[in-house]
């Protein structure tokens, strides 16, 4: 019968273990969502909520699209995904940031 895992010199157990596997997971979900989500790149996710707006998503000028991605709260790099981040949340922020009147 195996051993269960021994902490290593950092003091990192299984439990540290699950835990940074989990926060991989969050990340690449939220990679994922990035990209789905983007305005700059046209992600799906952001042309269909244009077209369900009645939004041209290519009649919005890039620099447009690339502040709407910065508002969206992209992290940054080195930065831990938010694991509270749903599809809906993200929904309802990109809209609300479509529906804002361009000044």
């Amino acid at each position: 019968m195996p051993s269960p895992p021994k902490p290593d010199d950092k003091g990192r157990g299984p439990g540290a273990t699950a835990d940074a596997d989990w926060q991989a997971f969050v990340d690449a979900r939220q990679q994922l969502w990035q990209l789905e989500f983007s305005a700059l790149l046209l992600g799906r996710r952001f042309v269909a909520l244009c077209h369900e707006l009645g939004v041209d998503p290519l009649a919005l000028p890039p620099l447009r699209r690339e502040a709407i991605d910065a508002a969206m709260g992209w992290p940054r790099p080195g930065q831990p995904a938010d694991a509270s981040d749903s599809v809906e949340s993200l929904q309802q922020r990109l809209q609300a940031l479509l529906l804002l009147p361009l000044h």
